[in-house]
């Protein structure tokens, strides 16, 4: 675990609805709780989403080479869980991996596409779920330019910035043959 003088809610401070109790039945939600060990490895930590087919945790993946804790020995490294409903995520894997793989010379704009970085399943009371392990990307484009409300130019140089970073990951998923319309990726 991480140390306890850590808080979370200084790293992502929005809150979530929780979803009715209702999709927490089979063929739906799989329930994930704090302090859960998710494949022998991830440790939930936080809520940090929750969408029509999955919740998303913040999780530290244990023995990993980054973070290292001086306090107690362990590796940490941050990353994003998307627990999916049941039998959902088949087409998101494939596509996923298949960023990766486009991705993995280097191309222009394959590091502005946030990469899967494992993947499990989970066999619980409510079915089988996929997880997707994610880069933890810390704040939305919004959060962070709201955090310089008052310095008008530092706004606009960043937001011109994102823009460009997000043009050039636009132009490497066409490139790979992606194409995200807004509600699904094809």
């Amino acid at each position: 675990m991480l140390p306890s003088t850590f808080s979370f809610r200084q790293v992502y401070k929005k809150d979530f609805a929780e979803e009715i109790a209702t999709s927490y039945q089979p063929g739906n939600y799989h329930r994930v709780n704090i302090g859960d060990m998710l494949d022998g490895r991830y440790e939930v930590l936080q809520k940090i989403g929750v969408g029509r087919f999955s919740t998303v945790w913040l999780a530290n993946k244990l023995e990993s080479h980054y973070f290292h804790d001086l306090t107690n020995g362990r590796t940490h490294r941050l990353v994003a869980l998307k627990v999916l409903a049941h039998e959902k995520g088949a087409h998101e894997l494939e596509v996923m991996l298949r960023i990766n793989h486009f991705g993995q010379d280097g191309k222009p704009g394959s590091r502005n596409v946030i990469k899967l970085l494992d993947h499990f399943e989970i066999n619980g009371p409510n079915g089988k779920h996929l997880c997707l392990v994610l880069e933890y990307m810390w704040h939305t484009v919004a959060d962070f330019l709201r955090s310089y409300g008052d310095e008008p130019e530092l706004r606009l140089a960043f937001a011109k910035i994102i823009s460009q970073q997000l043009l050039e990951g636009l132009s490497f998923l066409h490139g790979s043959r992606i194409m995200h319309n807004g509600n699904s990726i094809k």
